[in-house]
């Protein structure tokens, strides 16, 4: 039998020197809410502005609002009411700093905010949508209107971040989707059955429907791309994606994961995990789980041009009808065959 969990230090590939993250430093004063409004596309009505409470009436089932500012207060709160739980709504923020989301955001459909410059999620912060896009990469009015599979196609600031460190949730099957040339997760997301991509890069696609989580791509005014994985994901029965665009060079550290994700459930669908750094180390020390207690265990796989995984990692994928593969670089480590009580994270 073989083992289904890893945590041995013993080296995959040639050692090499793990790379640190920097992160933006967010300072300034913090506008209340959403500021300087213009309904671009579609239709929709704002209120509450200057007030702890803006309120977002979308009632085509695509819409685009640019904004002079989009930062959320600690306390306050901007609220989307849409059509349906598949209606979207892009908001294209024009502003020479990241936003600061340190309050509540709320809908009912699918949201997605472009900040060029890059965004935060704050410690306090609580997401709760259908589905979430954050990116500092463009989008035109009419790509955003015209289909399910988005191409965001127009970079930002290179050196822009997209930092969590608050609670983001998603409705039952949604969408998170945090795309920059560097990602940084410390806090919590949560996407029941649904799909989690964490993406290091500046032009990407994503399927707002569809099976596949997003493909990446890279331009030649990067100089690397980095995820940054130390808070945790759940998502039960779904999917989680953590990646980098090939790089033009191989870099330290391409995703670091510290943190923990969790895509075990009940049911008889496994969830899946995927590390994928083409252009550099993929560093786990944290832990990953996709057990299925009802059926067959799940999926690990974790490439990229170095693999690492520490002595603290916990790797899990146990099934109560068969355990599920783990994949590392090209080796295939396969889940016990039989239910076993999975060691706590």
């Amino acid at each position: 039998m073989r083992r289904h969990s890893l945590s041995a230090s013993t080296s995959l590939t040639a050692p090499s020197v793990l790379g640190t993250l920097g992160l933006l430093a967010f300072s300034g004063s913090v506008m209340a809410n959403p500021q300087g409004e213009v309904v671009s596309a579609g239709s929709a009505a704002i209120s509450g502005q200057d007030t702890p409470v803006v309120q977002v009436n979308q009632f085509s089932d695509r819409a685009v609002i640019d904004w002079k500012s989009f930062n959320i207060a600690p306390g306050e709160a901007t609220r989307f009411t849409q059509p349906s739980a598949t209606a979207a709504i892009l908001n294209r923020i024009h502003d020479q700093n990241p936003s600061q989301i340190l309050g509540n955001l709320t809908a009912n459909g699918q949201v997605a905010l472009v900040n060029p410059n890059g965004m935060v999620f704050g410690r306090d912060s609580r997401i709760d949508v259908g589905s979430l896009i954050a990116t500092a990469t463009n989008i035109p009015n009419e790509r955003f209107l015209a289909g399910e599979s988005l191409l965001f196609g127009q970079p930002g600031n290179r050196d822009a971040a997209i930092v969590n460190q608050g609670t983001v949730s998603v409705a039952e099957g949604g969408l998170v989707a945090l795309v920059a040339p560097h990602v940084t997760n410390t806090g919590v997301i949560e996407a029941k059955a649904g799909r989690v991509a964490l993406g290091a890069g500046d032009i990407f696609t994503v399927d707002l429907y569809g099976d596949g989580l997003i493909s990446l791509a890279t331009t030649d005014k990067l100089r690397e791309e980095t995820v940054d994985q130390q808070g945790g994901i759940r998502a039960e029965g779904g999917a989680v994606l953590l990646t980098t665009a090939q790089a033009r060079r191989v870099i330290d550290q391409a995703i670091n994961m510290d943190g923990w994700v969790d895509v075990s459930g009940l049911s008889t669908e496994a969830g899946s995990v995927v590390l994928h750094g083409p252009g550099g180390t993929t560093d786990v020390g944290g832990a990953l789980h996709a057990d299925n207690a009802a059926g067959q265990g799940g999926r690990l796989q974790i490439t990229g041009e170095h693999v690492r995984v520490g002595a603290g990692a916990l790797l899990t994928a146990l099934g109560g009808s068969g355990g599920g593969d783990i994949k590392i670089g090209g080796i295939i480590w396969e889940a016990a065959r039989r239910r076993m009580q999975r060691p706590r994270s």
